[in-house]
């Protein structure tokens, strides 16, 4: 007999209780020819979380080193970007832009360090973390040669309009070249200033133009750093911000349609001076898990543990979905342990917290049975919650 913590989800609170060593095998341990590259219907938040270690060797001029190694949780191989299958892949880079969170600049340090963070996400080539990279810096230099970026009419003559566009920035930006070349871009808080050339009834001006767009997403396929076919989807507020221009003129250049593909055709220039050199890999991060325990071991079997919704009168109460992660098998449980990671209290409040009605939690560890066999759950070697 051992001390467990049940996860009684109707009221968000942990139980003790006792568990029984018997019972039959874990069903989710071990890899199944069932488990798949893809998740299928509610396995699909189970799939593509990676372990995340560094790269220690020694590093000569030449070597691509010092970045990190990824490998799927739970699963002996993994797909590496050149296609080849290996136990883990290299990464150059962590691109954390897709969380959307605030701070990730210690993430990356606390793997260093030996933390056994979790990431979900993408291997993707770093040509678009490099572009992103240019488009924050070199937007302007890069815009030179491209202009007139808009030009109506053909002029200069009697009535004609250019746009030059000096910059283009955003708050935010995310760019991803996936391992087929497919192309995932996202830009927010974005501006573009220029000035117009133009000429109506024969009187030729200039004027200032900015605009405004809330978000743009680009989407295409990246050969030798040009997109094929994009498509640029602008959403949210989009303003034009230009008093001195007259109205004929803003008409013609039609900024409120033609604004997306400006977007793109900057990122497009960043794409082509990031794919000079040799191209690497690196993992497209979208959530970061952080560990709960500082003694816990990474041992056992991965499992994303979340409600199901049932609700029982009985005990055992089969109220947890449990998924390997990774892999298209999954259980429905009564109670997880996650004070056997050593753990906290606090930690596995917030973490149940969590299980009940969040985004779930990340488990490593060990099948157990209760009451005769009839309820089953899962002890915790290691556990790691959502960072947001």
């Amino acid at each position: 007999m051992k001390p467990i913590l049940l996860a009684a989800l109707a009221t968000t609170s942990l139980l003790s209780a006792c568990a029984e060593e018997g019972g039959p095998a874990d069903e989710l341990a071990g890899e199944s020819d069932s488990d798949g590259d893809v998740g299928k219907g509610d396995t699909a938040d189970a799939f593509t979380y990676f372990e995340v270690t560094p790269d220690i060797r020694a590093c000569s001029l030449n070597a691509d080193c010092g970045g990190y190694f990824v490998n799927r949780a739970g699963r002996a191989k993994t797909t590496c970007i050149d296609g080849t299958s290996q136990s883990r892949c290299y990464v150059r880079s962590l691109d954390f832009s897709r969380t959307l969170l605030s701070d990730t600049s210690t993430f990356g340090t606390s793997v260093r360090e030996g933390s056994p963070l979790l990431m979900r996400g993408d291997l993707a080539f770093d040509t678009g973390l490099r572009a992103a990279e240019r488009l924050a810096s070199d937007a302007q230099a890069l815009l030179v040669p491209a202009q007139p970026m808009v030009d109506v009419g053909g002029g200069p003559d009697c009535l004609y309009a250019k746009l030059t566009v000096t910059n283009v920035t955003a708050t935010t930006s995310s760019i991803t070249v996936s391992a087929s070349h497919a192309l995932a871009a996202r830009l927010e808080g974005v501006t573009i200033t220029a000035t117009s050339q133009h000429a109506v009834s024969c009187v030729d001006g200039t004027a200032p133009v900015t605009i405004k767009l809330a978000r743009v997403d680009i989407t295409g396929m990246v050969t030798d750093g040009d997109i094929t076919n994009p498509i640029a989807q602008a959403s949210g507020t989009l303003t034009v911000e230009a008093p001195a221009a007259p109205s004929v003129v803003l008409d013609m250049l039609a900024l409120d349609t033609k604004a997306a593909l400006i977007v793109a055709q900057t990122t497009g220039l960043a794409l082509e001076a990031a794919s000079a050199g040799t191209q690497g890999a690196t993992l497209s991060v979208s959530e970061v898990w952080l560990p709960g325990s500082t003694t816990g071991t990474v041992d056992g079997v991965f499992v994303l543990a979340k409600d199901n919704g049932v609700r029982c009168i009985t005990a055992p109460c089969a109220s947890i979905a449990e998924t390997r992660l990774n892999a298209n098998r999954a259980a429905a449980i009564s109670s997880l342990d996650l004070a056997a990671s050593g753990a906290d209290a606090a930690t596995i409040e917030a973490a149940s917290a969590d299980v009940a009605g969040g985004p779930g939690v990340l488990l490593v560890g060990d099948r157990f049975y209760t009451d005769g066999g009839r309820g089953k759950g899962r002890s915790a070697n290691q556990f790691w919650t959502k960072a947001r």
